[in-house]
């Protein structure tokens, strides 16, 4: 039977009411540099062979969660960051950008201020279907038949409709968001 042997565990160091390893709690200054979670724990004296892995277990902690946002906004504090300023100053460059008649500085500027105002997330769809059509069946449906059990369990403004031998389907989203289409030629 093999044995792995556990290094010995590091006191604990008190980072606000935190309670952190010395080793966690360089993780979390050097993940505040440059957020490269590897990186940080490669730096911070873990194996380089398993930094990734060491990483992502120590970014699941609420502790070093924590930890990070302290230093985080320690770091904000000293320099006299604040998420207003940011986005004054972008668009201070997109201004520079427009001026010098730059459309890759003007995107990257818009792209930088939509990621702070979280507007780049993306959008979660949940579509679900119910039938009394088991899925066997379905391979052997015709595309008209396949389009009546589709508009059986939808309302009139989401059913797909068959003209010229294409397939139309127009869907709305629930909230926000425009509308979209989307053509299939039937076979």
């Amino acid at each position: 039977m093999n044995r792995i042997a556990h290094p010995k565990k590091q006191p604990t160091k008190a980072v606000g009411s935190q309670r952190l390893t010395a080793k966690q709690a360089r993780f979390a200054e050097e993940y505040v540099l440059d957020h490269n979670g590897a990186a940080a724990a490669a730096r911070a004296g873990y194996s380089a062979r398993s930094a990734k892995q060491i990483a992502n277990e120590l970014l699941t902690k609420p502790d070093l969660q924590a930890a990070i946002a302290a230093q985080e906004a320690l770091v904000a504090a000293e320099l006299g960051m604040t998420r207003q300023r940011v986005v004054s100053e972008i668009l201070g460059a997109i201004d520079l950008a427009r001026s010098q008649s730059n459309p890759a500085g003007m995107i990257a500027g818009w792209s930088a201020v939509a990621k702070i105002c979280g507007l780049n997330a993306p959008e979660r769809v949940t579509v679900g279907v119910e039938t009394s059509v088991s899925d066997n069946d379905f391979t052997r449906m015709s595309d008209a038949e396949l389009l009546a059990v589709v508009a059986e369990g939808s309302d009139d403004s989401t059913a797909p409709s068959m003209t010229n031998g294409s397939v139309v389907h127009e869907a709305k989203p629930a909230s926000g968001g425009s509308a979209f289409s989307r053509r299939m030629t039937a076979d």
